[in-house]
């Protein structure tokens, strides 16, 4: 059964412009192939579920149709349950077939899942992927403060719900970076806090107006300033610590813990993979939280001409509120 998808293809002839296409069910599989007239390929998969996920890609389009009339050798075959896999014609047909050959080694009995087939894919492109562009220190610090504050608010939830919707608050806007780190609708009236952490100094800079703008219907508005100081293993933290600590403070029934990780999981994919950072390790002094209100933080004047502005500013002489977090659990 070695190679029956590209062996299928491989004897498939090429049909005309009238014709349209050429088709040969692959033996022993509940898998299809067909060939146009540009010699374009294309796939089919019968009796699968659709997947969850479709894998992102520039050449290859998927279908997924619950019932499908197959002109076949003078008869009409129906099929059930089909996800179509269509190539662009431009590309190298014969290497996909190859590429799809790879299930067999997972599944012997040629009954395919549409699951097999997109890891199959996915695990072609994360071969011949390039690597991923590291973060820089100061992207790692700035995810370290907001990762820090993602977990005292977790740990200060006693509930499933409440947990999930601290988790939510982070980086609210749906799948877009949010312009305010978390948003806190049910919190004292309604509650929003920008994230500004350092090694250095308390001098932070302000990505535009809205930044220190507390939106309608939030009552409370808050810069909180982190001053961290840089260690080692031994003494600090990493990022991927702090999402670990954070994972054990899940707590409720399998159910409830998987939707918590899940949850975290997808906040974690929109604010990038400096979260995820394990090269650097950082501490809290006895002096790292304050916290100020939006509303006393110094912003450039100017014309009303200007919509919008940056600007560095030094909080360390404003008005604060102090507060500690103890991480608890050591690095690893």
């Amino acid at each position: 059964m070695r190679n029956d998808i590209r062996k299928t293809w491989d004897s498939l002839s090429t049909p005309t412009v009238v014709q349209q296409l050429s088709a040969k069910r692959v033996k022993s599989t509940n898998c299809w192939i067909f060939k146009n007239h540009d010699d374009g390929l294309g796939f089919l998969m019968t009796n699968v579920h659709e997947p969850v996920k479709y894998p992102d890609l520039k050449n290859i389009d998927f279908l997924y149709v619950p019932f499908k009339i197959l002109h076949y050798d003078g008869r009409d075959i129906e099929l059930t349950r089909c996800l179509e896999i269509h190539l662009d014609p431009e590309c190298d047909s014969e290497l996909l077939t190859m590429v799809f050959d790879r299930m067999e080694d997972f599944r012997p009995d040629g009954k395919y899942s549409s699951e097999l087939m997109i890891k199959t894919l996915n695990n072609a492109i994360n071969l011949l992927q390039r690597p991923k562009k590291l973060p820089s220190k100061q992207e790692v610090i700035g995810a370290w403060g907001e990762l820090v504050i993602l977990y005292s608010l977790i740990q200060s939830s006693s509930t499933h719900t409440g947990k999930i919707r601290m988790i939510n608050g982070w980086e609210s806007e749906g799948r877009q970076r949010d312009i305010i780190d978390f948003r806190l609708p049910f919190f004292e009236g309604g509650t929003v806090n920008e994230i500004k952490t350092s090694t250095v100094s308390r001098d932070h800079y302000i990505h535009g107006l809205k930044q220190l703008d507390v939106p309608e219907g939030f009552e409370n508005g808050w810069l909180t300033s982190i001053l961290i100081r840089e260690t080692d293993e031994f003494s600090g933290f990493t990022c991927q610590n702090i999402v670990d600590n954070i994972i054990n403070l899940f707590s409720g029934s399998d159910e409830e813990i998987t939707q918590q990780i899940t949850t975290l999981e997808f906040k974690i994919g929109n604010r990038g993979i400096a979260c995820r950072d394990s090269r650097y390790y950082f501490m809290l002094t006895n002096d790292s939280f304050r916290k100020i209100k939006m509303t006393e933080v110094p912003f450039p004047s100017g014309s009303i001409e200007i919509k919008e502005m940056e600007w560095l500013v030094d909080v360390s002489n404003l008005e604060f509120e102090s507060f500690n977090i103890d991480l608890l659990s050591t690095s690893s």
